[in-house]
């Protein structure tokens, strides 16, 4: 209940776009730390590994790593100004990246027109009960699945764990949608985020790419809708990977331009550009310690958009 309350008041637009909460007197005598960042500052990826830098594998170690938000863990992390004014050079990179991108956006349309188990292109979604007009009330809910067990399911079925556990909610939307009487007879469809970074890649800002995937709800068989998920998204992942970098990162923008027009007011009111957001970021491998203090759980709070 607290964290749907914090998490339901918005950010502060005179203050920078952060803010922590330590939340203290839990069973067991623990403690939780909820922190809100705009979605501008940071992605995923970059997120998990801020909130994780101050923590330690050494139970028994003093550690005196500053806090995420504290500007001192930034002091020695600061890069000299890069220019900003093009060159001759960087121009005519970035007309061809413009060329690259516009090809990449043609041969998605056809694909997705050609043949089963495309990438999927936008504006293909079923209307449905999710893709309404909210409020600003939010209620946070939580469930621990046994991540072995998801591993074993996608080695045994040949897929992968994100399609497993895009497959798993797939299951439990559909029999809401079912017990709702509001099973759309097309499948409904998930935006699902994609890491752009390469190894090596600095953390901070948004490095993130998306495809788009039928989540195969008209499907009564789990596992005809676990293939369906797995054709969809391998080819989505491979479609984005295949590109550059620079024109993954542009590719992107793109692709998503059609979710920030829904987010100035017609979202709600016109068919939705996809039905769901299904999002799988990987945390530590690891135990982690904050002086002595266990990470025992740790829950990413998404960031709900009109529609």
């Amino acid at each position: 209940m607290l964290i749907s309350r914090l998490h339901s008041h918005r950010l502060d637009r005179r203050r920078p776009l952060w803010e922590s909460n330590v939340i203290e007197g839990l069973d067991n005598n623990r403690f939780a730390i909820f922190t809100k960042m705009h979605h501008a500052l940071v992605d995923g990826i970059s997120a998990v590994s801020l909130m994780l830098n101050p923590l330690s594998i050494d139970a028994d170690a003093d550690v005196d790593t500053p806090a995420p938000w504290s500007a001192l863990a930034m002091k020695n992390n600061l890069s000299p100004p890069r220019s900003t004014v093009p060159t001759q050079r960087s121009m005519l990179a970035r007309l061809r990246s413009y060329a690259t991108t516009a090809k990449a956006f043609a041969q998605l349309r056809a694909d997705a027109n050609s043949a089963e188990g495309t990438p999927l292109i936008p504006l293909r979604a079923p209307n449905s009960v999710l893709n309404n007009r909210i409020v600003g009330q939010r209620r946070f809910a939580t469930q621990q699945v046994e991540l072995d067990r998801l591993k074993r399911l996608a080695k045994v079925s040949g897929t992968s764990l994100n399609d497993v556990v895009l497959a798993m909610c797939s299951g439990a939307l559909r029999q809401f949608l079912k017990e709702s009487n509001a099973l759309p007879e097309k499948s409904i469809t998930a935006l699902v985020p994609v890491s752009l970074r390469r190894p090596g890649d600095e953390m901070g800002g948004n490095s993130v790419g998306g495809i788009i995937t039928r989540l195969g709800t008209d499907i009564a068989d789990p596992k005809r809708r676990l293939a369906l998920i797995h054709n969809d998204a391998s080819a989505g992942v491979a479609h984005l990977k295949n590109l550059p970098s620079d024109v993954a990162a542009r590719y992107s923008n793109l692709f998503m331009l059609p979710v920030l027009l829904l987010t100035i007011g017609l979202s709600g009111h016109v068919s939705p550009y996809f039905n769901v957001v299904i999002s799988n970021v990987p945390g530590p491998r690891e135990s982690l310690y904050m002086m002595g203090a266990k990470l025992e759980e740790i829950y990413p709070v998404s960031a709900p958009t009109q529609g």
